[in-house]
């Protein structure tokens, strides 16, 4: 598979949200692009949408939350925030934690 084309300079916004997949945690080459974002907001809204959707798409019935979250350890992507905002963090894995348990009640 193609890895998803970078943007360039002139491309990136002051927000911008990268996700590496939980097999390459270690290097850039599965690192990809989720998006470009004007603001803080938004882009910790674009990583929620990243694990949500994971955790959503891997939930089955009667599933207990440490089981979905385990999965979202193992095979879930890693989003995160590149900006010059020190204070723009996204937690991918205490977000995950949480939304698991809601997810599963």
């Amino acid at each position: 598979m193609a890895a998803p084309e970078q943007p360039t300079e002139g491309d990136l916004q002051p927000y911008e949200v990268f996700a590496h997949d939980a097999f390459h945690l270690d290097g850039d080459a599965e690192r990809y692009r989720v998006g470009g974002f004007a603001d803080c907001a938004s882009a910790q809204e674009a990583c929620r949408n990243v694990v949500a959707d994971f955790l959503q798409s891997r939930y089955r019935q009667g599933m207990s939350a440490d089981e979905l979250y385990a999965l979202y350890q193992g095979e879930g992507a890693d989003p995160f925030i590149e900006s010059d905002d020190p204070d723009c963090v996204f937690a991918a894995t205490d977000y995950a934690r949480r939304l698991a348990a809601e997810i599963c009640g």
